[in-house]
C-alpha cells in the first residue's frame, strides 16, 4: 500500500468521483441564490460541480456563494485549482468542522450542505478529534454511540448550518444502513426531513482511491418539516451511470423505492421477496438459531503462530503425542457438515497449521513444552494484553468443547458442522452448544436448514459485509439468522439428506447442496409452490451476494 493511500485513510480523504459530485449537485441546488456548504471539502469536487450548477442556473458570481471547511492544508491547494481566487473573508476555514458553530460563516445557515464526510472509526480517530466531536453533540444536544465513525457526527452537527427547508445530500459508508450506531442517525434525519433516499451504490466508488468501502447516496429534502412522509426510502443503483436516473425518477415520483425496515437486504430486494420472506419467517416451525443454541467466539491465543504449529514445527521443536493437540484454526478445513478425525488427518498431513501447543497441567513438567516456552520473547510476553488476562500466559484453552462450529466469514454463506472430532477452535471460528440435549438427527436437521435458500438469504439479511465483500456474523448476528426445522421428518429421512448433502459439500457443489436442503425442508410445505417460491428467493440470494461482493 503506497504511503499516499495509508496518509488518506489515516485522514479520512477519499474524493467522490467528479460524476457522482454533478449529480448530487445538480439535485441539491435549485436557484441561482442558493448558498452551499461543504463541510469538508477536500478535493473540492462538489465546490466545482456547485459552482458549475449555479452558472448554468444563471449566477454570474457564484464563488461567494460557496463556503466550506478542512482541516488537512492540501485541501487548499486544491481550492485555488479548482475555483481560483478564493480569497473571501469566513468563506473556507482550515480546521476541523466539528469546532464550528453556527456563527462561524458570514452566512449563518445555508440552503445546501453536501458533501463526502472523512470515514475514520471511532478506534481509529485521534483523541484531539473524539474531543471536538463530544463537544460538538454536546452543543447540538444530539447523543451518538461511542462506537460512531467521523462521518456521523459531520452529519448531525451540518444540521446546525442547514436553513428550514435547505437540502443536504452525502456520499457516506455503507455502514449508514447496517451499522447500529446509524440507527439514531437514521431515526434522527427521519424526524427533521420531509423526504428522503438512499441509494446503495454497487460499484465500488474508492477503489481507484485504495478503500474497498461501499457507498451509499444519501438525499434529504425539506429541512424541519419532519417527520418524512414516506420513512426512509431505499433502492439500489449498479454502477454510477445509474445514480443520475435513478435521483431523476425519484425527484420525478416515479422511482420505484421500498420503505427501510432496518434490514438493508429486504429493503432493497423489493416487495415481493419481502412477503415470500416474511410468510415462510411467521410459519409454524420457523425460529431462530439462537433460540436452540448458544454462540461463543473460539478460543482466545493472543498469538496463534506461537501457539498454532504444524506438523513440521511440532516434529522440530519435539512437541509429539501429548505436547500437542489438533484444532481447528480455519474453517476450509471443515469440506462437509461434519468435523471428522480424518479431516484433521489430512490437515496435519498436508501440513496445515492445526495443533495447538498443549501446556496442560499434566504436561508442564515436559521438557519439551519448557523449552518452547522459553523462546517466547519476554517484552512481547510483557506487553501482550490477551496474557495478561489469563492465570497463566501460555494456557488459552478454556476446555469448552462445542457441540458443532459456525463460519464466522464467508464469501458463500455461513454453514453449521458437527464436531464429531471433538476438539475447540480458534476465534476464526464460532463454536455452538446446543441449549438442550438433542438427538443427533436433529443436530443434522439445524446443520442442513442452514444450508436453505431462505436461510441463506435471512444471513444476508442479518450478516454485515465489509469491503471485498465478505459477509460476517458476530455471534449476536448469527443468533438471528432464520431456519426452519420441520417435526414429520423421519429419522432415516434425515440421516439420507445429511450424508448426500455432506459429499456434495464435499466436493464443493455449493449449489447442489443448498438444493438439497430446500426438498428437506420446504418442499413438504410449499407443494405445488415450491419451484416457483425456490426460484424467486433464489434470485434474491444471488442477487444479495453479488451486490456484497467487490466490483472492479
Amino acid at each position: 500500500m503506497s504511503h499516499n493511500i495509508v496518509q488518506k485513510k489515516k485522514i479520512g480523504a477519499f474524493y467522490t468521483p467528479q460524476q457522482v459530485s454533478r449529480i448530487l449537485c445538480d439535485w441539491a441546488i435549485r436557484s441561482p441564490n442558493d448558498r452551499i456548504l461543504e463541510p469538508s471539502f477536500g478535493g473540492c469536487g462538489f465546490l466545482e460541480a456547485s459552482r458549475d450548477c449555479l452558472i448554468n442556473l444563471g449566477c454570474n458570481n457564484p464563488n461567494i456563494q460557496l463556503y466550506g471547511c478542512d482541516l488537512d492544508q492540501t485541501a487548499f491547494h486544491h481550492l485555488a485549482d479548482r475555483l481560483g481566487p478564493t480569497n473571501i473573508t469566513g468563506h473556507f476555514l482550515l480546521t476541523d468542522f466539528l469546532q464550528l458553530r453556527k456563527d462561524a460563516f458570514v452566512e449563518a445557515e445555508f440552503d445546501v450542505i453536501i458533501g463526502n464526510p472523512p470515514y475514520i472509526s471511532h478506534h481509529n480517530m485521534p483523541l484531539a478529534q473524539k474531543k471536538n466531536a463530544y463537544a460538538a453533540m454536546i452543543s447540538d444536544r444530539f447523543s451518538v454511540s461511542a462506537k460512531a465513525s467521523l462521518w456521523a457526527y459531520f452529519i448531525i452537527h451540518s444540521l446546525q448550518f442547514l436553513k428550514r427547508n435547505g437540502r443536504m445530500a452525502w456520499v457516506l459508508p455503507g455502514s449508514f444502513l447496517y451499522a447500529n450506531y446509524a440507527a439514531e442517525i437514521r431515526d434522527h434525519l427521519r424526524s427533521v426531513f420531509g423526504r428522503i433516499l438512499v441509494v446503495s451504490v454497487n460499484e465500488r466508488l474508492f477503489i481507484s482511491e485504495g478503500a474497498e468501502e461501499s457507498s451509499v447516496i444519501v438525499l434529504c429534502e425539506d429541512f424541519e418539516t419532519g417527520p418524512a412522509q414516506n420513512n426512509i426510502e431505499v433502492c439500489c443503483a449498479e454502477h454510477i451511470d445509474d445514480i443520475s436516473q435513478v435521483v431523476r425518477s425519484w425527484q420525478g415520483n416515479t422511482l420505484t423505492t421500498n420503505c427501510f425496515n432496518n434490514r438493508i437486504g429486504i429493503s432493497i430486494l423489493g416487495k415481493a421477496v419481502n412477503d415470500i420472506y416474511l410468510q415462510l419467517s411467521e410459519s409454524s416451525n420457523c425460529i431462530k438459531l439462537g433460540d436452540i443454541t448458544n454462540i461463543l467466539i473460539g478460543i482466545v491465543t493472543g498469538d496463534n503462530k506461537f501457539f498454532v504449529i504444524n506438523q513440521s514445527a511440532a516434529v522440530k521443536n519435539a512437541l509429539e503425542t501429548d505436547s500437542v493437540r489438533c484444532i481447528l484454526p480455519k474453517y476450509n478445513i471443515v469440506s462437509g457438515l461434519s468435523l471428522l478425525e480424518s479431516d484433521l488427518t489430512k490437515a496435519r498431513e498436508q501440513d496445515v497449521k492445526c495443533l495447538l501447543v498443549n501446556t496442560a497441567k499434566s504436561n508442564e513438567d515436559s521438557k519439551a513444552i519448557i523449552d518452547y516456552l522459553t523462546t517466547y520473547p519476554d517484552n512481547k510476553k510483557i506487553n501482550n494484553k490477551t496474557f495478561a488476562k489469563r492465570q497463566i500466559w501460555h494456557r488459552p484453552d478454556d476446555g469448552r468443547i462445542p457441540d458443532a462450529f459456525l463460519s464466522y466469514m464467508h464469501h458463500y454463506g455461513p454453514r453449521l458442522a458437527l464436531n464429531d472430532a471433538q476438539i475447540t477452535c480458534t476465534n476464526t471460528i464460532h463454536r455452538v452448544f446446543f441449549k438442550e440435549e438433542l438427538p443427533l438427527q436433529r443436530r443434522k436437521l439445524i446443520a442442513i436448514s442452514l444450508l436453505t435458500t431462505f436461510s441463506q438469504l435471512s444471513a444476508e439479511f442479518e450478516g454485515r459485509s465489509y469491503g471485498s465483500g465478505v459477509l460476517k456474523h458476530e455471534p449476536s448476528e448469527a443468533k438471528k439468522i432464520a431456519i426452519r426445522l420441520p417435526h414429520d421428518l423421519s429419522d432415516s429421512t434425515i440421516d439420507a439428506s445429511f450424508r448426500q448433502i455432506d459429499e456434495l459439500l464435499r466436493i464443493s457443489d455449493l449449489d447442489g447442496a443448498r438444493r438439497k436442503a430446500d426438498l428437506l425442508i420446504f418442499k413438504p410445505i410449499m407443494k405445488e409452490k415450491f419451484r416457483d417460491l425456490i426460484e424467486t428467493l433464489g434470485n434474491a440470494l444471488t442477487d444479495a451476494r453479488r451486490r456484497r461482493h467487490r466490483h472492479h
